[in-house]
């Protein structure tokens, strides 16, 4: 059970309120409904996170799995397996990035996952796990990576990893994943946008 309440649906701001009745029923939305003022916002974030950068969106689960992994957030891990499997990802690739991040079987890893996966994986639990990559884990990235998908990607890294800190800190009950509702959201509203 959660330490902080959900936000009530019933009982929340009309800005929550409205925002939860159109997303999925899930808890990571209606604990941050708690904080109104953020949660447009942190809602924008993440849609164009999910629907507008140029970073490859399974590079993008890649990352959002191994800050799962690396932080241990079962809630994160859980949701973006479907969502990794869904934009593409190999059924050996989401095993590998869902299982202790220890116990990886490196050579299992080096075949299932291209040199540049294997790059956004290794800077990813760097920065996730460290607080930053090393000048080597960057410029190996860069090697795979424009500048901008490097900056995406540390967005993309510093995003789930509050969302992994919250989940975990409040200990968020799990969801049934929500598949790609959250994507196709997130798509459909940045496509209604342009």
């Amino acid at each position: 059970m959660a330490l902080i309440p959900y936000a009530d649906p019933l009982n929340a701001p009309k800005e929550v309120r409205e925002l939860l009745g159109v997303l999925p029923d899930l808890h990571v939305f209606r604990m941050v409904g708690q904080a109104p003022t953020l949660f447009g916002p942190w809602l924008s974030l993440g849609g164009a996170i999910l629907a507008s950068l140029e970073l490859d969106p399974v590079l993008r689960e890649l990352a959002i799995l191994q800050v799962a992994c690396t932080v241990g957030c079962e809630y994160e891990r859980l949701q973006h397996a479907a969502i990794a499997a869904g934009v593409g990802a190999t059924s050996e690739q989401v095993t590998l990035l869902t299982t202790s991040c220890e116990s990886r079987d490196e050579d299992a890893v080096n075949r299932a996952f291209t040199p540049a996966q294997r790059a956004v994986i290794g800077f990813t639990d760097q920065v996730a796990g460290h607080g930053r990559a090393s000048e080597e884990e960057v410029a190996v990235l860069r090697e795979h990576l424009s500048d901008r998908c490097v900056v995406e990607l540390l967005l993309v890294i510093g995003h789930y990893l509050g969302i992994a800190l919250l989940a975990e800190t409040v200990r968020l009950d799990l969801d049934e994943p929500a598949q790609m509702a959250v994507v196709d959201l997130a798509v459909g509203t940045t496509n209604n946008e342009r």
